[in-house]
């Protein structure tokens, strides 16, 4: 998800909206400085991250503090900082009206579907609730993540499939890609303006 909101961000932002008018520096200034805490967004974007590299490297040159504008969004520039990451396969099940028993037997059943075999992607395309938000390699920051994710991802090795059934919070199926890692990150603030 984070990949594709990102991808949008970065598309959006090398646009410029012609239409309207375009902010200036002090305005947007103005507009961070008095923004309440919904109004502005802070905006992860990875170092060598498949989408963002460019968008991740014309932020990175930019000093902490300062705003850039695109149409009818600033950003504004927070700065680089050293984050661990954990990349994974995911997609979300649709777990209406299924008991705990009928869950974990579908996830057995996809788990098993896997190791016989069948790409990742084709399983997104059968099984996922959102076939477009189901991803082969999801970013997340491990500051940032959920304590019952990180807890499941510390009990499964790298290039493990597994079921993760969180009543009220999630019904996925996660493949550990990877170890964790360090990486160079940006952070931005994004506000909108009409």
């Amino acid at each position: 998800m984070k990949i594709i909101a990102s991808l949008f961000l970065y598309l959006y932002c090398i646009t410029i909206n012609a239409q309207g008018k375009i902010l200036t520096p002090e305005e947007a200034k103005k507009i961070f400085d008095n923004a309440k805490l919904n109004e502005v967004m802070t905006l992860t974007f990875f170092e060598n991250e498949e989408g963002n590299k460019e968008f991740y490297a014309f932020c990175a040159s930019k000093s902490p503090g300062e705003i850039i504008i695109t149409g009818n969004d600033a950003f504004k520039i927070k700065g680089i900082k050293e984050v661990e990451i954990q990349s994974c396969g995911m997609f979300q099940l649709n777990d209406s009206n299924l008991s705990p028993e009928k869950i974990e037997a579908l996830h057995k059943t996809i788990i098993k579907k896997y190791k016989s075999g069948v790409p990742f992607t084709k399983l997104i395309e059968e099984y996922a609730a959102d076939k477009s938000s189901g991803q082969e390699n999801f970013i997340f920051e491990i500051s940032g993540m959920n304590e019952h994710y990180k807890h499941a991802f510390n009990l499964h090795v790298n290039d493990e499939i597994f079921g993760l059934y969180i009543p009220d919070v999630t019904n996925a199926i996660v493949l550990k890609n990877s170890p964790p890692e360090k990486i160079k990150a940006v952070i931005v603030e994004q506000a909108v303006f009409k």
